[in-house]
């Protein structure tokens, strides 16, 4: 019974270990998935955002937010998003007096919104930055609006979608482990079967076996008789 235990076991292993090789590269691309996913989600969020603001600059004349974009700066996608708006001449519209610090440099007016990566008062954040050709009480230029959010809240969005994937994958590969153990166990009964069936003969008994066996087993079983023939010609 051990050695059919063994071999049940090594089958289960070499199926395994593939599947769970498999298994680890589904996790890895989920990773890499979630991330650009959550890196996706939360720049439109922010880009949102930054629309919002420059709209709402430009028709209260930096006097005012709406209440939606309050409310979009308050909590989005998680968590709160800080802004800031300066003209031209470099003079605060609205917002934060103090932006991020690490955000890429330009030398030319953005021909499309800016996703950078820098730090607010040390911590990581992620931003989008925006030139919007504005004017306010009679000045006209291009208005630059800044909004970001700490990295923080992506990496938890990311983190959050990472463990639901990862425990959807171990639920099915608990499946799978026991699906294969049962399953390599009902493989294995003929052949255990066929053992229960030769402990069972008597020492002088020779007659070659007749059972049906797998064919895997069949060469096994032929030999076996053959045994059985010269040891009852021997005999004689």
């Amino acid at each position: 019974m051990s050695s059919a235990l063994s071999l049940r076991l090594r089958l289960t292993v070499i199926i395994l270990v593939p599947l769970i090789g498999v298994a680890v590269a589904v996790g890895y691309w989920q990773l890499q998935t979630a991330r650009q996913t959550a890196q996706g989600v939360f720049e439109r969020a922010l880009l949102t955002v930054a629309l919002a603001v420059a709209n709402d600059v430009a028709v209260s004349e930096g006097a005012a937010l709406s209440r939606e974009t309050l409310d979009l700066l308050s909590d989005s996608s998680g968590g709160p998003v800080f802004y800031h708006v300066y003209a031209p001449d470099g003079v605060i519209v609205a917002g934060y007096a103090t932006p991020p610090v690490g955000i890429p440099r330009q030398t030319a007016p953005l021909p499309q919104p800016l996703t950078f990566e820098a730090r607010y008062l040390g911590r990581p954040v992620s931003g989008v930055r925006l030139q919007t050709q504005t004017q306010i009480e009679g000045f006209a230029g291009i208005f630059t609006t800044t909004v970001w959010q700490d990295r923080a809240v992506r990496d938890g969005f990311v983190q959050d979608l990472l463990r639901r994937n990862l425990a959807a994958l171990s639920a099915v590969l608990a499946a799978l482990l026991l699906i294969v153990w049962f399953g390599v166990r009902l493989g294995l009964r003929p052949l255990l079967d066929l053992e229960a069936a030769i402990r069972r003969r008597s020492s002088d008994e020779l007659s070659p076996i007749r059972r049906p066996v797998p064919v895997e087993v069949a060469g096994v079983v032929e030999t076996l008789n053959g045994l059985f023939a010269q040891v009852s010609s021997t005999l004689a």
